[in-house]
């Protein structure tokens, strides 16, 4: 590739970034009920995936990580290769033997600058991470540490609570649950979102007025 093509990728490559990051924004200003709408009802984690933190809301391009039940080694590489913003999404068919992520994790994570974490399987230290203010959601909790023998990898598209999810699709998790909007789809989701807001809007106006029939 030659010098004006590679600035002409980086451009576009800038430009894509300034174009999910507005996006991102407008995301935020929503709620996950309301995207769920807007995908009709798809794409939504299973209900057993809940915020360790009611208060808690995570929004960013996933970095997948498919592991082995009772092992969470990879986790470690995901945390290094992860970008600030992104949500790690963690896949362990569901196991509950032992915890893939916990406290240590979550202070690495958050000096690499990651938007939080989403696992079907265990995490531990629930206080700890709560008071760092990192926005983990999980199936559950358990204080058994897992295992760092290896296996597993990162950036494949993976089963994850009922949900496919692909490297860079863009994960909302709020008090409600969590879904998964695909990439190639956020601002068609983001526009249907907003539209939905404001018909709800305008039939709570009704309501209260006394004239909805």
């Amino acid at each position: 590739m030659d010098f004006e093509h590679t600035i002409q990728a980086l451009t576009q490559q800038a430009k894509e970034a300034i174009r999910q990051s507005r996006e991102l924004s407008a995301l935020a200003a929503l709620s996950t009920t309301e995207i769920s709408d807007a995908m009709q009802g798809e794409n939504g984690m299973d209900s057993s995936i809940r915020p360790i933190d009611p208060a808690s809301r995570l929004i960013g391009p996933a970095v997948t990580i498919q592991l082995p039940a009772g092992d969470s080694l990879l986790t470690g590489e995901a945390v290094g290769q992860a970008k600030p913003g992104d949500i790690l999404v963690i896949n362990t068919g569901g196991s509950e033997s032992s915890a893939v992520w916990g406290d240590v994790k979550t202070i690495r994570a958050i000096k690499q600058g990651i938007g939080g974490l989403v696992t079907d399987g265990a995490i531990r230290d629930i206080t700890s991470i709560r008071a760092l203010g990192f926005p983990v959601f999980s199936k559950h909790v358990i204080p058994k540490a897992s295992k760092h023998q290896g296996g597993g990898e990162v950036n494949v598209p993976i089963l994850c609570a009922g949900v496919t999810v692909c490297p860079g699709d863009i994960v909302f998790g709020d008090e409600n649950g969590v879904v998964v909007i695909p990439a190639q789809k956020l601002s068609e989701v983001i526009q249907k979102a907003n539209e939905k807001k404001a018909q709800d809007g305008a039939k709570i106006k009704r309501i209260l007025a006394g004239s909805d029939q």
